[in-house]
C-alpha cells in the first residue's frame, strides 16, 4: 500500500467516524461535553499517524489535517441530524461561545476550519518540496 493510499484511508475512515458519531450524538436530547471525547480522538489519531513513513513534523500536521477534516464533517453532519442549519453554532460550549463572540457562525465559521485545515495542508507541502 502506498503512503498516500493510506493518509486517503485515513482520513476516509475520520470522516466516516464524524458522521457515525455524530449520529449517536445528535438523537440524545441532552447536551454532551465533547471535551473527553476530543482527547481520546486526538491520542487516536497521534498514535495512527505514527504509522505513516515520514518525519515526526509532517505526522503532527497530517494529525492536524485529520482533526481539522473530523471537525468540519462532524459539526455539518452533527447540526443537520439534530435538524439545525448546517452551520448552526450551538450556545453551551465554551468553543461554541467563542465562534458566536469572535467568529460568526455558517460561513464565516466553515471558513475558519477550512483555513485551519489549508495551513495544516500547506505546511506538509512546504516540508516535503524542502
Amino acid at each position: 500500500m502506498s503512503t498516500l493510499s493510506l493518509m486517503i484511508g485515513i482520513v476516509v475512515i475520520a470522516i466516516i467516524t464524524a458522521v457515525v458519531e455524530s449520529y449517536f450524538d445528535a438523537s440524545k436530547n441532552e447536551p454532551i461535553d465533547h471535551i473527553l471525547s476530543a482527547i481520546v480522538r486526538v491520542l487516536g489519531v497521534v498514535l495512527i499517524v505514527y504509522f505513516i513513513p515520514f518525519g515526526i513534523p509532517v505526522k503532527m500536521l497530517f494529525a492536524g489535517v485529520v482533526l481539522s477534516v473530523y471537525w468540519i464533517v462532524f459539526d455539518i453532519s452533527y447540526n443537520l441530524f439534530k435538524g439545525n442549519e448546517w452551520g448552526y453554532v450551538g450556545n453551551t460550549a465554551w468553543l461554541d461561545k467563542f465562534a458566536r463572540k469572535h467568529i460568526g457562525t455558517g460561513f464565516d465559521y466553515l471558513f475558519v476550519k477550512v483555513f485551519v485545515l489549508a495551513l495544516f495542508l500547506s505546511g506538509i507541502s512546504i516540508i516535503l518540496k524542502a
